[in-house]
């Protein structure tokens, strides 16, 4: 029947339209070899092309819920931050290069930059990628992270400075590698106790080589690490006349010096280092090591007192180790942001954008 036929020929918008339809899929073809590259060479081993496409169904099924999260996200940040509806859209569109740098979901990364935002930052997209290397270089969660940075940037005025912040984080990642100490445990212990640190005058590399020295010769966590140093800081500036002070000076060490013609009381740093040298010339049995771990360190945190004055040569070291950590971070969230998993989620960001 010649009607019948010539309603079955597609017309030529139907044609246009199937044309289109190629095209988009030789696109997609081309940007998922890239992607499923990118993955790795045991990625591509086992993963077949029909998997593949399978995958990337799947993905495009995800992308729909997701999109609804990011774009919740998206309205949570414009009540928070003072931004214009460009500067929100070119929000969106970063969020998923910045976060798939990291093998973060886009989601991820507006996450980080609502509670920056909420934290008061301006550079909330900095500070919030700062988090993703973070994450990244030490197999951190994202509070912990965030609470690390955040600790860091307020006992030490650092302004959000990402230059700044960067240079700790390398340089801790760097100390936990030499010290075979988790960064995890390294932030722990710096958002434990930077405010006291940075309040007695002990700097950022001082607490730093103190946490790596401590968690490198205990089994302490991070967590536990920064809240006995914590406890020893305050103990060494406690001029009240308590136990502390009576170890000190049972040792003949005063816990003030004159500067500039004036009497000033040291920083904890000072009086460990002068502590270190007099607690090893004991001999042992002393009594007086004893004296100074319960004194100082009290009950519960002697071990980590121990743990630095019988070692401080680790301190030392670990001190001159705080300078060559440049891009530390970056190396460490390079292998990690090559995994599978990894890859896997940036496939995913992929398909969502």
């Amino acid at each position: 029947n010649l009607s019948t036929l010539q309603q079955e020929i597609p017309d030529e918008a139907a044609l246009k339209e199937a044309e289109n339809s190629i095209q988009g899929l030789q696109k997609l073809t081309a940007l998922l070899k890239k992607q499923l590259a990118g993955a790795g060479e045991g990625f591509t081993k086992w993963l077949s092309v029909n998997s593949a496409v399978m995958f990337g169904i799947a993905k495009a099924k995800e992308a729909v819920s997701e999109l609804v999260e990011i774009d919740s996200m998206l309205t949570e940040i414009s009540k928070s931050a003072n931004l214009t509806e460009k500067q929100m859209e070119e929000l969106g569109d970063n969020a998923f290069e910045a976060a798939s740098k990291y093998g973060k979901s886009a989601a991820d990364y507006l996450a980080g930059v609502k509670e920056m935002y909420r934290s008061g930052f301006d550079n909330a997209g900095e500070m919030a990628e700062l988090s993703l290397l973070a994450q990244a270089a030490g197999d951190m969660t994202a509070t912990s992270a965030d609470d690390y940075l955040k600790a860091a940037d307020a006992a030490y005025h650092f302004q959000g400075n990402i230059e700044a912040l960067n240079a700790v984080l390398d340089s801790q990642n760097h100390m936990a590698y030499s010290a075979s100490v988790s960064l995890q445990d390294m932030a722990n212990a710096t958002t434990a106790s930077a405010s006291a640190a940075a309040q007695y005058g002990v700097e950022i590399d001082e607490l730093s080589a103190l946490i790596a020295t401590a968690a490198a010769n205990t089994e302490s966590s991070g967590a536990e690490v920064g809240n006995a140093l914590k406890t020893i800081f305050d103990a060494l500036q406690d001029t009240a006349g308590g136990t502390a002070a009576e170890a000190l000076r049972s040792l003949g060490i005063s816990m003030t010096e004159m500067v500039n013609g004036s009497e000033q009381l040291k920083t904890p740093v000072e009086l460990l280092k002068e502590l270190a040298e007099a607690f090893n010339g004991l001999p042992e049995g002393d009594a007086r090591r004893t004296d100074i771990l319960t004194g100082i360190g009290s009950g519960d945190h002697a071990d980590t007192l121990s743990a630095l004055l019988s070692d401080w040569a680790s301190y030392e070291s670990m001190l001159d180790l705080y300078s060559q950590g440049a891009g530390s971070a970056a190396m460490a969230a390079e292998k990690s942001a090559g995994s599978m998993e990894a890859s896997l989620v940036r496939l995913g960001n992929t398909w969502t954008e």
